[in-house]
């Protein structure tokens, strides 16, 4: 995000210069993401989401699941949060999404791109990634 004065605005990586979009990794945002799901509590659920951009102008979402999330977690809502981020203008056709969750307790951190094709949910892959490659992919 970039300040002007006191508001915070989403930057558009369309319009950076070639000299700041090709020099190194930028993150775009970082925000508590709230979507709608399809849990029996009616409750939004909520996400940490970020933007990266590498030097290779390649768009990562990175959606991280959160302690307090009181309702339908980011796997088994992931086709609504992409049509929710779609709808916003936030999702671009080249983004690659990327669910996280970290380590609680005994758990293993761990990192999924998800897969997915508009308008057939049924069609939905997760590929898991090692923390190294994502930090590999986002660095570059």
């Amino acid at each position: 995000m970039v300040k002007f004065s006191n508001h915070y605005r989403l930057l558009d990586v369309r319009f950076l210069p070639l000299s700041l979009s090709a020099t190194a990794t930028m993150k775009i945002n970082d925000v508590v993401f709230r979507y709608k799901t399809s849990s029996i509590s009616g409750k939004d659920g909520i996400c940490r989401f970020r933007t990266f951009v590498n030097s290779e102008n390649q768009i990562f979402l990175l959606l991280t699941e959160l302690d307090n999330n009181t309702s339908g977690s980011v796997t088994n809502n992931i086709e609504e949060i992409y049509d929710c981020l779609r709808n916003k203008g936030m999702l671009t056709t080249n983004a690659s999404l990327i669910e996280h969750y970290e380590s609680e307790g005994f758990g293993r951190e761990s990192f999924d791109q998800v897969l997915l094709k508009d308008g057939d949910p049924s069609n939905t892959k997760w590929e898991t990634l090692s923390k190294k490659t994502v930090i590999s992919l986002i660095n570059r």
